[in-house]
């Protein structure tokens, strides 16, 4: 048996990861040079170069970055975690925005923790969940919002259905 090919991130690096398995979601490594003036191209389009979301914990200091792209095969909306505050480790990959409103709504009606999105992620860390809900509150997507006065638990907002088509179809700039 050959071994796995492992990945490793130092804290806060935004260095690729040293093996690149092949992954079913386009991926990308965030690199100081993509900025909405200067996009790579790699098939993707930069609709919005710097997102900021705040933290779930309201105790932590600092915020989440994320890059949203339209894929230029098919149009498809996407978003990256691209930095945090913190300098926690997180994935680089482009996940699909679709895929992720799909899988709110297939959620029972009710509170939800981060580790529902676990699903929309490929990548191991940790934080990805809890970074990807807290850009999901950002207000430039606004899709979920804090369940009450609990800082960790999340719901759809009142009218979801209503934003994710908008943020599905939107173009920033």
């Amino acid at each position: 048996m050959s071994p796995k090919p492992t990945k490793s991130l130092k804290k806060g690096s935004d260095a690729p990861p040293e093996s690149s398995a092949s992954k079913p979601t386009p991926e990308l490594s965030a690199q100081k040079s993509s900025s909405p003036e200067n996009p790579q191209d790699d098939g993707f389009s930069m609709v919005l170069g710097r997102g900021v979301a705040a933290k779930l914990n309201p105790k932590a200091e600092g915020n989440i970055y994320f890059q949203l792209a339209r894929q230029k095969e098919d149009g498809a909306l996407y978003l990256r975690i691209t930095g945090n505050d913190g300098g926690g480790l997180h994935t680089k990959e482009w996940i699909n925005l679709e895929s992720v409103i799909e899988t709110l709504r297939a959620l029972p009606d009710g509170p939800f923790g981060s580790k529902a999105l676990k699903p929309c992620i490929l990548g191991k860390s940790s934080n990805n969940a809890s970074f990807l809900a807290a850009i999901l509150r950002s207000p430039e997507l606004a899709l979920i919002q804090p369940e009450g006065d609990k800082a960790f638990l999340h719901a759809l907002t009142a009218d979801f259905d209503d934003k994710a088509e908008k943020v599905l179809n939107r173009t920033w700039g």
